[in-house]
């Protein structure tokens, strides 16, 4: 990286422009890479930059309700196996396991990546069903859709169906009966679409928030929650 020195200024203000023209490379270089991965020809190339992003775009709109099972596991934060995903925005993750084996598993490329993906899943019409497949009125299979797409799943009716059912409130000391739960008083207050919410620092547009809607934050390390979702 250049700086051009000026002739007219003195050497605090040639250095204050220097630190500030710093500072602004290097939030231009974690932008990159909390969009596409650290891939070197894309964080210093400008052209090579606009090119992958377009194309992490173009591979998100390729997924249909044929291939959209194999990224569901997206959402969940953990990794997961599946076949032929595009590798534009899903990497291999090569892991150790018990007795020194080694097996390859999927993560998203990066979390812009998987908020991307994670809406437009939910914004597939048809609407995509594929809990169904594992659920198939199983209770007990009930864990798999959580850990296969974490907070969308209960974006599905399905899965909130039979959250309802197998719901159990405990009695607290004191009171002389219980109350329904949440979900049983109100069975459609879950969400039912998905929003993402940018990095302040990329000067988002404001946006009015909906009940009904849950927002995915694109930063890896929000604190406490994973995702935001408002009830009337």
């Amino acid at each position: 990286m250049c700086f051009w020195k000026k002739h007219d200024q003195s050497t605090q203000e040639q250095a204050e422009d220097q630190a500030n023209d710093t500072a602004k490379y290097w939030e231009k270089v974690e932008e990159r890479m909390d969009n596409l991965a650290p891939i070197l020809r894309c964080i210093f190339n400008e052209n090579e930059y606009k090119i992958q992003l377009s194309a992490v775009d173009k591979a998100v709109e390729l997924i249909e309700s044929s291939n959209s099972v194999k990224y569901m596991g997206v959402g969940s934060g953990n990794l997961w196996v599946a076949d032929d995903v595009s590798h534009k925005i899903v990497k291999v993750v090569r892991v150790i396991e018990v007795a020194g084996v080694e097996a390859g598993y999927n993560a998203p490329v990066s979390r812009s990546a998987m908020a991307k993906i994670t809406y437009h899943l939910t914004h597939m019409m048809p609407p995509v069903d594929v809990f169904n497949l594992f659920l198939c009125k199983a209770k007990y299979l009930l864990w798999v859709a959580f850990e296969f797409a974490g907070t969308t799943a209960f974006m599905n009716p399905h899965v909130v169906n039979i959250i309802i059912e197998t719901i159990t409130e405990l009695k607290p000391e004191g009171r002389e009966m219980s109350q329904l739960a949440a979900l049983k008083r109100n069975p459609g207050g879950h969400p039912i679409r998905s929003e993402k919410l940018s990095y302040l620092r990329h000067n988002p547009a404001t946006m009015d928030v909906e009940c009904g809607v849950l927002y995915v934050p694109e930063v890896e390390n929000f604190p406490l929650v994973d995702a935001f979702f408002f009830v009337e």
